[in-house]
């Protein structure tokens, strides 16, 4: 019998190093390219939620959904889930953003968008299994920023 003093084992225990990426993940702020709305959300969106966005047709949201993509691909850790449930996705604009972007000259536009990946859903069953998928992947060590 174990008295009060015994120290317990975790069944999975964790390094300083998977704490330290455990914080990385849930602590960092994805700018959202617009500094009013930055400023709003107290420095741009926090990683490791998901983020609906939503508004009337022509309010800007997929301009929206694409500056963000293009900030958050631009740094080489990062890798983009974007999920779209209108099929609206148009690499060829995201493309034309990075390659008028002043600050993506000493990257190349096309490995910027290799790190791009765009899942089309039509329903919330969809929704929730590219979450799974997306989640398994993040287990897996894989960074990925979801948009």
């Amino acid at each position: 019998m174990a008295g009060s003093n015994d120290i317990g084992l975790a069944a999975f225990p964790l390094t300083a190093a998977d704490l330290w990426r455990e914080l990385e993940i849930r602590a960092s702020i994805i700018p959202t390219g617009c500094t009013n709305l930055n400023e709003l959300l107290e420095g741009g969106m926090y990683s490791g939620e998901v983020t609906e966005v939503c508004g009337a047709p022509g309010a800007g949201k997929t301009q929206f959904c694409y500056s963000v993509t293009m900030g958050t691909s631009k740094l080489p850790s990062n890798t983009v889930a974007y999920i779209s449930t209108d099929c609206s996705f148009n690499a060829s604009r995201l493309l034309y953003m990075l390659d008028h972007s002043d600050d993506v000259h000493h990257q190349c536009s096309d490995e910027i968008l290799e790190r791009v990946h765009c899942y089309a859903v039509s329903d919330v069953f969809e929704v929730l299994q590219v979450l799974s998928d997306i989640q398994h992947k993040m287990a897996a060590q894989v960074t990925i920023v979801m948009i």
